[in-house]
């Protein structure tokens, strides 16, 4: 009796074993599926991984490697300097400008060495005991010049350009203006010669061959070929000369 109960456990130990080993299996199966899920799953999701780090690295990686970022002294040599802005405006700008006049200030005098002269009467000129002429000078240069003023006109004679009697004294019936002549023009100062055979004997009567004149400021001389007679008495004032005018 004993014997049967002592088989009898026994018999349900080792089924009472069995089914738990039964009942293990599906749990360790279940246990390694799910490690393999597992696996799978980080296998997928480093592969998923991965890839978009792989093809993002590539994609960023392609414009580094073809366009290169540029030095500063690269993009300093490459864009233009503010001084070479500068300095090609006004050259753009001044291609399409009008150009601009000279104003009076700007121009150089009417020497002499500018201009030709005549001396002339003018017609319907005189007084009791004198006469009016026409000093006359043209600007024959190339360029604009600036006159303004009384010129120095004096007798000479001689043959030599000598100097004759005193210079002319200034008749300020006339103001001055400011000329510009150009090239071609003419101006004209009146000139008022008193008849030298007025004064008698104490004139010191002599031929003149004609006027040293003297443009306004310069120092350089026209000789103007005009008939009269002068007086050598360095007392006796024959000349009266007006300011230089335009010729219209």
């Amino acid at each position: 009796m004993t014997s049967k109960k002592s088989t009898s456990a026994v018999v349900l130990g080792i089924t009472a074993v069995a089914l738990a080993l039964s009942a293990c299996a599906p749990s360790s199966t279940t246990g390694t599926a799910a490690s393999s899920d597992s696996a799978g799953a980080s296998v997928s999701a480093s592969s998923a991984s991965a890839a978009p780090v792989s093809v993002s690295g590539s994609s960023s990686a392609a414009p580094a490697s073809t366009t290169a970022p540029s030095s500063p002294s690269a993009s300093a040599s490459a864009s233009p300097s503010p001084s070479a802005s500068a300095s090609s405006a006004p050259a753009s700008s001044g291609s399409t400008a009008a150009p601009s006049t000279p104003s009076a200030g700007d121009l150089p005098l009417c020497t002499a060495s500018r201009l030709s002269g005549s001396a002339a009467a003018l017609p319907g000129g005189g007084a009791a005991g004198s006469i009016y002429a026409g000093v006359t000078v043209k600007n024959t240069s190339d360029a604009a010049c600036k006159l303004a003023g009384y010129p120095g006109v004096s007798f000479v004679g001689g043959g030599t350009g000598e100097q004759v009697g005193v210079p002319a004294q200034r008749d300020t019936s006339q103001a001055p203006v400011a000329i510009t002549l150009k090239p071609g023009q003419s101006a004209q100062a009146r000139l008022q010669i008193t008849r030298a055979e007025n004064y008698g004997q104490v004139c010191n009567l002599q031929p003149a061959d004609g006027f040293r004149v003297f443009p306004p400021s310069a120092t350089d001389a026209l000789f103007l070929p005009y008939t009269a007679n002068a007086c050598g008495n360095p007392k006796i004032v024959l000349l009266h000369v007006g300011a230089f005018q335009p010729v219209r």
